[in-house]
């Protein structure tokens, strides 16, 4: 098994006052992501850090194996995530690990 943790930090769009949508909204899609057909995808969760000056947002996923994940990379619910939270998130922290 495969697991992958990916991190962000908010970008200036995101204030104190829109926080919480914008985390929702996230977090939305990532459950939404979690629902589809995505070979190899064993489970899916949004991640919100509760560390000060920490990545703010992420997700936490488990594959069948690294091919699995390396397909998830361009599955279209993916490409659509990316597209939402690309105006939200900044500084990608990725780790992987079996």
């Amino acid at each position: 098994m495969i697991k992958h943790l990916v991190m962000f930090y908010f970008t200036d769009k995101v204030t104190d006052k829109n926080r919480g949508e914008i985390a929702r909204l996230i977090s939305d899609s990532v459950k939404r992501m979690a629902q589809a057909d995505i070979k190899g995808l064993i489970r899916m969760e949004p991640v919100r850090n509760m560390a000060e000056g920490m990545p703010d947002i992420g997700l936490y996923c488990e594959f069948e194996s690294s091919d699995d994940l390396d397909a998830y990379q361009t599955h279209p619910e993916h490409e659509r995530h990316k597209a939402l939270a690309k105006d939200y998130c900044k500084d990608r922290i990725v780790i992987d690990w079996e």
